[in-house]
């Protein structure tokens, strides 16, 4: 493996070379796998401290955003960062189905259980995979690869995974986090007017229902149960362009170029990431994570969680505050894992995956417009 990542020092054409016989030989993305001996995952906890960065030493940046130039140099070392993690993907498949291992001891034998760490390793690569495939695959070709860097430096989080942004993903995720708020309102506004059909007095006692009490910066503590009753019951299965644009921007995704992309893939980019975050959240209170208040959590995690479901993340923001968040909007998950049928109940449904999506969005305005009161 040593030899595979050995990159030669004229630009990252070169180490693409190297990777493309490994990339090759997968059929489709987020199967990827390496031939390893199951003996090297003998200890997972092991294997995910080298699978996490947070143990290393932070890079104090202050801009948001890394340099083309930048960008060319640190190529090689994250493609051997990506291929590590692509090494973890296979070890914890491995380690899963086999009876020799921590988890499985840890929780009465059951093979094929997956801690919620290695869980979540595991979608975020396939999330990275799906980023950067494109961008990297046409840095591998010769002489005009490097070409391709000053697109990405345009929007590096959209093109790059983390593995090639080390030490900026906090600054990074700061300012994703204010493109997400301007695009709140507007999000919040459509699904009051979507939802709230019936007539003012039945209107004001859902609100006094939905709101129990405030969390500053993430908003309101909302009954999770009412307001997804809500959604599901009356949320349409057609959008309109312009609001799919809005909830993609709250979602993450980059204001400029989302709004060229065709609303079909957008409507499948959605989809995907409220899965991610339904799987995920079911993994948090299923460990207990969520009743130790996402303590356990390393500050790479809290930053990735939140940023992937649109709560305050970034430099002005602690990493306890983070946890604070993080552990509030599980409080609001709960309920709805314990009432409507667990994640199986909310996967597969348009309308859940609305109401996750929507969920920071209407937190910080549970108010709806004045027209929709009367």
């Amino acid at each position: 493996m040593s030899k595979m990542i050995r990159y030669h020092t004229f630009g990252p054409g070169a180490a693409m070379r190297r990777l493309g016989p490994l990339l090759a030989s997968t059929s489709r993305v987020g199967e990827l796998c390496l031939i390893q001996s199951p003996s090297s995952w003998s200890k997972p906890e092991t294997q995910a401290r080298k699978f996490s960065t947070s143990s290393k030493p932070k890079i104090a940046i202050q801009k948001s955003n890394p340099s083309v130039l930048e960008l060319v140099k640190s190529f090689p070392s994250g493609l051997t960062r990506l291929i590590s993690c692509i090494q973890a993907y296979q070890n914890i498949n491995e380690a899963a189905f086999s009876k020799h291992n921590t988890w499985s001891n840890s929780n009465n034998g059951l093979v094929g259980y997956i801690p919620r760490r290695q869980s979540e390793q595991k979608r975020k690569l396939k999330r990275d995979l799906t980023k950067v495939a494109l961008p990297v695959g046409f840095a591998a070709i010769p002489f005009i690869g490097n070409s391709i860097f000053p697109i990405i430096a345009f929007s590096p989080s959209f093109f790059l995974s983390s593995h090639f942004l080390e030490g900026y993903q906090r600054p990074i995720a700061h300012d994703e986090y204010r493109d997400r708020l301007g695009a709140f309102e507007a999000c919040a506004n459509y699904f009051w007017v979507t939802v709230l059909r019936e007539g003012k007095e039945r209107k004001l006692d859902v609100m006094a229902k939905l709101k129990r009490s405030d969390d500053g910066k993430a908003g309101a503590i909302v009954d999770g149960c009412a307001l997804y009753d809500l959604c599901h019951d009356r949320f349409p299965n057609h959008i309109p362009r312009q609001q799919l644009l809005k909830i993609a921007i709250v979602a993450g995704m980059s204001p400029v170029i989302v709004a060229i992309l065709p609303s079909v893939w957008i409507r499948f980019r959605l989809g995907s990431i409220a899965k991610d975050i339904i799987l995920d959240d079911s993994d948090l209170i299923r460990d207990n994570i969520y009743d130790g208040g996402c303590q356990s959590l390393t500050d790479d995690e809290i930053l990735n969680a939140n940023s992937l479901r649109g709560l305050p993340c970034g430099r002005d923001i602690s990493y306890d505050e983070m946890r604070n968040y993080l552990t509030k909007h599980l409080g609001i998950m709960k309920p709805i894992f314990e009432n409507k049928g667990g994640k199986i109940g909310l996967l597969g449904s348009f309308a859940s995956a609305m109401f996750v999506l929507h969920l920071p969005a209407i937190r910080l305005k549970t108010d709806p417009p004045t027209n929709t009161l009367k």
